[in-house]
């Protein structure tokens, strides 16, 4: 329980440091870029072994077969990719979530429902370890604290 309480004020406090997220944008945008290095060199990478493929079809049969054989082999890979890609792509859309509106709209009201679960917990879990409620209770109020102290803008 205390461990879940530190993790979870440690997350608080690194989503609302703006290094962090200055951080984190720059990193997601390094991988982002070098995902599309990488998928252009793909595409380079398969328009030469097409054209490979096209070349040594040359030998046996006439440019217009050849083309044909080319073309429909990439039309198939094209189609099992977009069945991959539409059946992985079915998933529920991700609940909106208001909480930096809130945080925003009313300070108070926001942190006092994200220390809620925490509340819960310490009553609990009062009667069994006492000790350790206690230091639950320092990191709850130490967290609600922190969105507290937020100058309104």
């Amino acid at each position: 329980m205390l461990a879940a309480a530190a993790r979870f004020a440690r997350l608080i406090t690194a989503a609302t440091d703006r290094a962090y997220l200055e951080r984190r944008l720059r990193a997601a945008a390094l991988t982002s870029g070098a995902w599309a290095v990488a998928g252009l060199m793909m595409l380079v990478a398969m328009i030469f072994v097409q054209i490979a493929v096209f070349a040594a079809l040359l030998e046996v049969m006439p440019a217009w077969g050849a083309a044909l054989i080319v073309a429909a082999l990439a039309i198939i890979v094209a189609g099992i990719a977009l069945l991959v890609a539409t059946r992985r792509s079915r998933h529920e859309p991700l609940p909106r979530n208001d909480t930096v509106e809130a945080l925003r709209r009313d300070p108070n009201t926001a942190a006092a429902a994200a220390m809620a679960p925490l509340a819960d917990e310490a009553l609990q879990a009062t009667r069994e370890r006492p000790g350790e409620t206690m230091l639950l209770a320092l990191a709850a109020g130490m967290i609600a604290g922190r969105f507290l102290r937020r100058p309104k803008r």
